[in-house]
């Protein structure tokens, strides 16, 4: 195969990194004109990781308008391009995506696999990012489990990584869950304060997508705590937003909200108008949960507004019949995710305990370092202070060395000092004695004389 033309391969990088950044910007029109027009060079130039890339921002674009069928396809395409080009990090992302559309459909088994399995990946290649990503999907999928627990453990963990890399964006995302969290067990003030961090960094960094987010998150809360002026400020926002951007899902979500806003101040025209919207587009997107709280909030606004009228007894009848079925449902639903939970506990607290391992090992390797530093440190001031002791000794040695040697110079010196006196003294006593004789000459004369005699 001859080599393909540098130049081609550098304009599908480019097309892919700008499919990414509308992508983000939730312009999906964009996106896609740029995503296909990489698919289709990469297609020619037989570029696998182009081709890979085309197919995952194309399939981002159609999981954000709703169409998650597409999406999978698109996403099960790169998938399989990037294990062949053995790219671990591209492989965990895609699954993330993967995972979050099995979510999306309550397949919440698949969903926990395919969010543990990324985590594992970018673990494994230390990249922080896409384990902050990882933690938080999985809090998702907790949250949806019931498992309140994990789910804030996995979102503090995103939130505590986000932050320390300085992405503002991730974090914000942990605190939304974070919120959720709060807002499931009734705090709604603790649920606000976290929906308000979140909220400021998205209108920072202008992430629109999430702002959609965030303000349906605190129009929900502020709803179920009698705040409904500022309830419908911040619903109002999230409809324009998620109107411009055309995410459908988001709006569906957005309009029983405000449906259950409206319903709760008996406003029941306008909650029938918006329960009725979110119908229609939760249908279309066959999304069970928007579509069970849609005929949830359209019985209530129908029997507030009075069963005397057969007509409107019969909707809120056949509104509160398809609530109760989804209900159940979801019931069963529920006896499922107890049973995904018992089942995947195995594998996250295997996974916790590989970590807790992990670090104890770290931990004892420190400890030993410590340890050996600190013997070694004792080692050398031993041996200082050995090396000090005998200076000293040494050193003790040499004084009294000169000390010694300085008394036997002055021994030396008296000893010489007597020994000159005893020899002067000897030589005088030898002149004495040599003037007190006679002379030998006397001598031999007195003999002579004596012997004549």
């Amino acid at each position: 195969m001859a080599a393909r033309p540098v130049d081609d391969t550098d304009k599908v990088n480019a097309l892919n990194r700008l499919a990414s950044g509308f992508v983000r910007k939730a312009k999906y029109d964009t996106a896609a004109i740029l995503a296909r027009q990489a698919i289709l060079i990469s297609q020619k130039l037989e570029y696998k990781k182009g081709l890979a890339s085309g197919c995952y921002y194309l399939g981002q674009k159609e999981q954000g308008q709703g169409n998650y069928s597409n999406s999978m396809q698109l996403y099960g395409i790169a998938l399989k391009l990037r294990r062949e080009l053995h790219d671990t990090g591209g492989t965990a992302f895609i699954l993330s995506g993967i995972g979050s559309l099995h979510l999306v459909a309550n397949n919440f088994t698949e969903a926990l696999k395919c969010h543990l399995q990324s985590l594992k990946l970018f673990e494994g290649i230390k990249d922080s990012a896409g384990t902050s990503t990882a933690y938080y999907n999985l809090g998702i999928v907790y949250y949806y489990l019931s498992d309140s627990k994990k789910s804030h453990d996995c979102y503090s963990r995103a939130y505590e990584i986000c932050s320390g890399r300085g992405d503002r964006k991730g974090a914000a995302n942990a605190l939304l869950g974070l919120g959720s969290l709060h807002y499931e067990e009734g705090d709604f003030a603790e649920a606000n304060k976290n929906y308000m961090k979140a909220l400021v960094v998205q209108e920072e960094i202008k992430d629109i997508h999430g702002l959609g987010y965030s303000y349906t998150c605190l129009g929900l809360s502020h709803s179920y705590a009698g705040n409904y002026v500022e309830a419908l400020v911040f619903l109002n926002k999230a409809v324009k937003l998620r109107t411009e951007m055309g995410d459908i899902g988001g709006l569906a979500n957005t309009y029983v909200t405000m449906a259950v806003c409206y319903m709760k101040q008996k406003k029941y025209a306008q909650a029938k108008l918006y329960g009725e919207k979110a119908l229609v587009l939760a249908a279309d997107l066959e999304d069970t949960e928007d579509i069970r709280g849609a005929h949830e909030v359209l019985s209530e606004t129908y029997e507030g507004m009075g069963t005397s009228d057969q007509a409107i007894a019969k909707k809120a009848l056949y509104h509160y019949k398809q609530f109760i079925s989804l209900r159940d449902s979801m019931v069963n639903e529920e006896s499922t995710k107890k049973i995904v939970r018992l089942e995947m506990n195995y594998e996250f607290e295997k996974k916790e305990a590989a970590t807790r391992l992990e670090q104890e090992k770290k931990e004892a390797v420190a400890l030993a370092e410590k340890k050996k530093q600190k013997i070694i440190l004792l080692a050398v001031s031993g041996f200082g202070i050995l090396i000090l002791g005998f200076g000293i000794f040494a050193y003790r040695s040499y004084l009294q060395k000169q000390r010694a040697n300085l008394e036997i110079t002055r021994q030396k010196t008296l000893i010489e000092e007597k020994q000159k006196e005893i020899i002067d003294s000897i030589h005088y006593a030898k002149r004495i004695q040599t003037a007190l004789l006679p002379h030998d000459k006397y001598l031999l004369r007195t003999l002579e004389r004596l012997n004549r005699s």
